[in-house]
């Protein structure tokens, strides 16, 4: 079964179990636009400032507050997505309802912000180590939204929204990533692709284990060969496929950037994500397939159709059905 097949097939089931439940299916396919996370999170009696400019930063600093407090290790310190956390309202107190601007005006830095929620808050703050680097890199943020630059590299989110039309245009962009990585704490691709596509660039897909084994299944089928799960590291099959093949790692020759230099495996997993989505909008069969929406369906499809928007369960994700269906004829 071909890529194109494993899409087509993958959504057809998909929004089947979504018909079945009586889910909107469509809410998946694109990121929350701002007025709708703010009316949902308001609900929950956590305030976002309104936006004072065209690009919505309070917006986009609540995304990155989140989706840095979601990583593996940190999910369970910070609590930003738990239900039975006061996280985001004491977050939203402290930072002014998500206001880089604001906070810039009220904190020096990121030992700053963290005594005032010592100060306001005094239990909240159990792991002393793990909130340090998490509001090191909310500080940081803050200081990037606000200034469009970072390490003194100009770097606009009007250029993060803007889509790249072509793959060499895509990994330019990519390469521009890297500034973000290093410079913001804790934050690596995963976090930062996810954030920016999470803000509306659905040209991307986070690189995530579930979207890894599917690279990785991808690629080895390609060389008739096939994806144990108990047996095989999706990591280190996509990293011998990058030192085998360098020759599709570079950069554009007319880029500025050093001819040395070469994609991550990270960044390659991006590239083939957007390729995927290219391909399947080239063959006319889904004219609005983004990375985004390839992403978005392919989780779905491993966590066997838990709607998480609309339900509260959290279960297992296995690729397991989704590996079969690639290694088909």
């Amino acid at each position: 079964m071909n890529r194109v097949e494993i899409y087509l097939k993958t959504k057809e089931r998909l929004e089947e179990l979504a018909k079945s439940e009586h889910v909107d299916i469509n809410k998946y396919y694109s990121p929350a636009t701002p007025q709708t996370l703010k009316k949902n999170r308001a609900e929950s009696q956590v305030y976002i400032a309104e936006s004072c400019s065209n690009m919505d930063l309070p917006f986009l600093f609540y995304q990155f507050c989140g989706l840095l407090a979601d990583r593996q290790y940190m999910g369970n310190i910070i609590k930003f997505y738990s239900k039975s956390s006061d996280t985001q309202q004491i977050l939203s107190d402290v930072l002014s309802g998500y206001d880089p601007k604001k906070v810039l005006e009220n904190y020096t830095d990121a030992c700053a912000l963290k005594q005032a929620i010592i100060s306001r808050y005094p239990n909240k703050i159990q792991n002393d180590s793990k909130w340090e680097n998490y509001l090191t890199g909310v500080y940081q943020c803050a200081r990037f939204l606000v200034d469009g630059k970072i390490e003194e590299t100009d770097l606009s989110f009007e250029y993060l929204l803007t889509e790249p039309k072509t793959a060499d245009e895509l990994k330019i962009y990519l390469h521009k990533l890297r500034v973000l990585i290093v410079n913001l704490c804790e934050v690596g691709p995963a976090v930062c692709y996810n954030w920016l596509k999470e803000c509306g660039a659905v040209w991307l897909a986070k690189p995530d284990l579930h979207i890894k084994r599917v690279v990785a299944a991808e690629l080895l089928k390609s060389e008739n060969k096939t994806f144990d799960l108990e047996r095989d590291n999706a990591d280190t099959i996509i990293a011998d496929y990058r030192k085998r093949n360098m020759e599709k790692m570079g950069f554009p020759n007319n880029a500025g950037i050093r001819k040395s230099c070469k994609l991550y495996a990270d960044e390659y997993v991006a590239v083939y994500m957007w390729e995927w989505a290219q391909e399947i909008r080239n063959n006319s069969i889904d004219s609005q397939c983004s990375a985004f929406k390839l992403d978005r369906i392919l989780y779905l499809y491993c966590t066997n159709g838990r709607f998480y928007l609309d339900d509260d369960r959290d279960d297992d994700i296995s690729e397991e059905g989704l590996l079969g269906m690639i290694g088909e004829e």
